[in-house]
């Protein structure tokens, strides 16, 4: 997995005039989806998808604190799935140290979350018991599943619990030129990078970098230190 370091979500850095004009648009597209909402969510593993995702939250929850005077609550929700490089572990949680110390000096109500799969989901346990094979890049999502997105899903309830469903915003940092196949599954999910998509369960979904290619991503993180 490749990732940004926490200087890149830290400090400025210049960029295309192309790629200026993208991150302004993801971050109004994405102060205007906050704007509405309690909460909310940035699924981020620190690679460089969610990492740029991160940075332009954290740019747009800035300038809704600034113009608005709301201070909206970003939960920054991040799997450890176990089974994970222990170094890219590492990173991970200095990132998050550096992201909770970036909003902490400009008081933004931001929160790290980190999940862990059920200990009967547990990548071993499940090879060992026999309710598991090795898996093999692109030949199953099971292990995906069971590692990243049930834990998750978990929280997200617990978030709708608690600010009702209807209030929370999830942010993502799928791309449609990552490959075909994603591309078609985003599309079947609506996904935007623009307009909030409803999901079943009440919440709303952006996809902030959507239409970004992967040298935009590589050429932002986004106006990742706020003016003023």
């Amino acid at each position: 997995m490749m990732t940004r370091t926490t200087t890149d979500i830290a400090q400025p850095i210049q960029v295309l005039p192309s790629a200026a004009s993208k991150i302004e648009q993801a971050v109004e597209a994405i102060v205007h989806a906050m704007r509405d909402r309690q909460a909310t969510v940035v699924g981020c593993s620190y690679g460089k998808d969610s990492s740029c995702v991160l940075a332009l939250t954290l740019e747009a929850a800035h300038r809704l604190k600034q113009r608005d005077g709301l201070n909206k609550r970003v939960i920054v929700l991040t799997a450890d799935t176990g089974v994970e490089n222990p170094s890219m572990i590492k990173l991970a949680h200095k990132m998050s140290a550096q992201t909770l110390t970036f909003a902490a000096e400009r008081d933004l109500d931001v929160v790290q979350r980190w999940v862990k799969p059920a200990p009967m989901d547990h990548y071993l346990v499940t090879m060992i018991g026999g309710r598991g094979t090795a898996s093999v890049p692109g030949t199953s999502s099971s292990c995906t599943s069971d590692l990243k997105i049930r834990p998750m899903e978990k929280v997200t309830k617990e978030l709708a619990d608690e600010f009702g469903a209807d209030n929370i915003l999830t942010l993502i940092g799928t791309r449609f030129d990552e490959s075909t196949s994603r591309g078609n599954n985003m599309r079947q999910r609506g996904e935007s990078a623009l307009t909030p998509k409803q999901q079943e369960s009440g919440s709303w979904l952006l996809s902030p970098i959507a239409n970004w290619n992967v040298g935009d991503v590589w050429a932002s993180p986004a106006p990742s230190s706020p003016t003023s």
